[in-house]
């Protein structure tokens, strides 16, 4: 009868037992043995984002084992890999990145053939990264002192654990503005910014992790100052005769040069003037106005630019009168005797047209008579 052999493991030795047969007695070794690590080797320093990865190799003399491996990162993440039968070499990557920097991380690497588990342990260093700004604008680049801006952009950070502040500098002397982003936040938005002043700014955007890397962005605006009223450099209107023309000159000036202008001319006898669109580089005007009477006028002038903004200037003028000019003059008859009637006929001109006329006529015998033309 044949005994029974069993191996026995007592802390991790193997212990070979041995049996005897009634007929005879003979030993067999039964030896389970643990693997050993020989080499085992991670890659650092790694950055945050980044999968380091481990190598090793080991002996077992068991060829039959099938070995697992397990991989405590240090970070509180875990990877457990199988290896193929027969093999004692290994190279594993770890499964997610890093989220964040550690000035020291403790690796625990596990090797098990199902019996037995061996470990070692491997130091490591993940290194922050700066963030990178991916993109960066102002939702206008040309605007009127007055009016507003905001700012946007998007960034990059492997370090998935890392907040963000974003400090955006207008360039304007204004205080600047800053958001606070939470964990996974890349992109950003600014309230609205008021440009007071002219003149051409860089704003900056300056986007910084927890651990103090940053880096930064610019982009141009340009201000245009307040459209400014036209002014008039001079102004004047030059009488002539009633029936005549009376001149009017202005000369002006306007601080923007893109500026164009109507002027618009009021009399004062009830009649307007338009001059239409003057040319962004035309700053005189004239015209002429014919008074169908004598008297004094106050002229209004109106000067607008593009922007709406006006100007007025007014004067006052006196065309002349000018004295009627008696042109022909008739008798009918030519000759008359005592108490017969004189038809007495005639004509003349006046360049007011507006005037009325009273036509005296002295009939050369101590007589006069007189009447009112219209």
């Amino acid at each position: 009868m044949k005994g029974l052999l069993r191996p026995l493991c007592v802390g991790g030795l193997s212990i070979a037992i041995a049996g005897t047969t009634l007929l005879g007695s003979s030993s067999v070794a039964f030896a389970f043995t643990a693997p050993s690590f020989n080499s085992l080797a991670i890659t650092t320093p790694v950055n945050e984002g980044d999968k380091p990865t481990v190598t090793g190799t080991f002996t077992d003399l068991d060829l039959a084992d099938q070995h697992t491996v397990q991989i405590n990162w240090g970070d509180a993440s875990m990877d457990l890999y199988t290896l193929p039968v027969g093999d004692r070499s290994f190279s594993l990557q770890k499964s997610i990145g890093f989220p964040d920097n550690y000035a020291s991380l403790m690796a625990q690497v596990s090797l098990s053939d199902g019996r037995f588990t061996v470990s070692r342990f491997l130091n490591l260093t993940v290194l922050n990264v700066t963030p990178s700004i991916t993109s960066f604008g102002l939702s206008a680049t040309v605007l009127d002192a007055g009016q507003t801006a905001t700012a946007t952009g998007g960034f990059d950070d492997p370090g998935t654990a890392d907040t963000h502040t974003v400090t955006v500098d207008w360039g304007d002397g204004l205080p600047v503005t800053t958001l606070n982003l939470a964990r996974r936040v890349y992109v950003f938005t600014t309230p609205a910014h008021m440009f007071a002043r002219a003149g051409t700014f860089t704003v900056s955007a300056t986007v910084t992790d927890k651990d103090g890397a940053f880096t930064t962005a610019t982009s141009s605006i340009t201000v245009n100052g307040l459209n400014q009223a036209p002014i008039v450099s001079t102004f004047g209107v030059t009488p002539g005769n009633e029936g005549g023309s009376s001149s009017l000159a202005l000369t002006f000036a306007d601080a923007d040069p893109a500026d164009m202008h109507t002027v618009l001319v009021a009399w004062g006898d009830g009649l307007t003037t338009d001059s239409g669109t003057l040319a962004s580089d035309v700053t005189t005007y004239s015209t002429t106005h014919l008074y169908a009477d004598t008297g004094t006028y106050p002229v209004v002038l109106t000067l607008k630019d593009s922007a709406g903004n006006t100007v007025t200037a007014g004067a006052s003028v006196s065309p002349a009168n000018v004295a009627p000019a008696v042109g022909t003059l008739t008798l009918s008859p030519a000759s008359l005797v005592d108490h017969q009637m004189l038809t007495v006929g005639g004509d003349f001109t006046d360049p007011g047209t507006a005037d009325t006329f009273t036509l005296t006529l002295d009939w050369g015998d101590k007589t006069s008579s007189t009447a009112s033309l219209v």
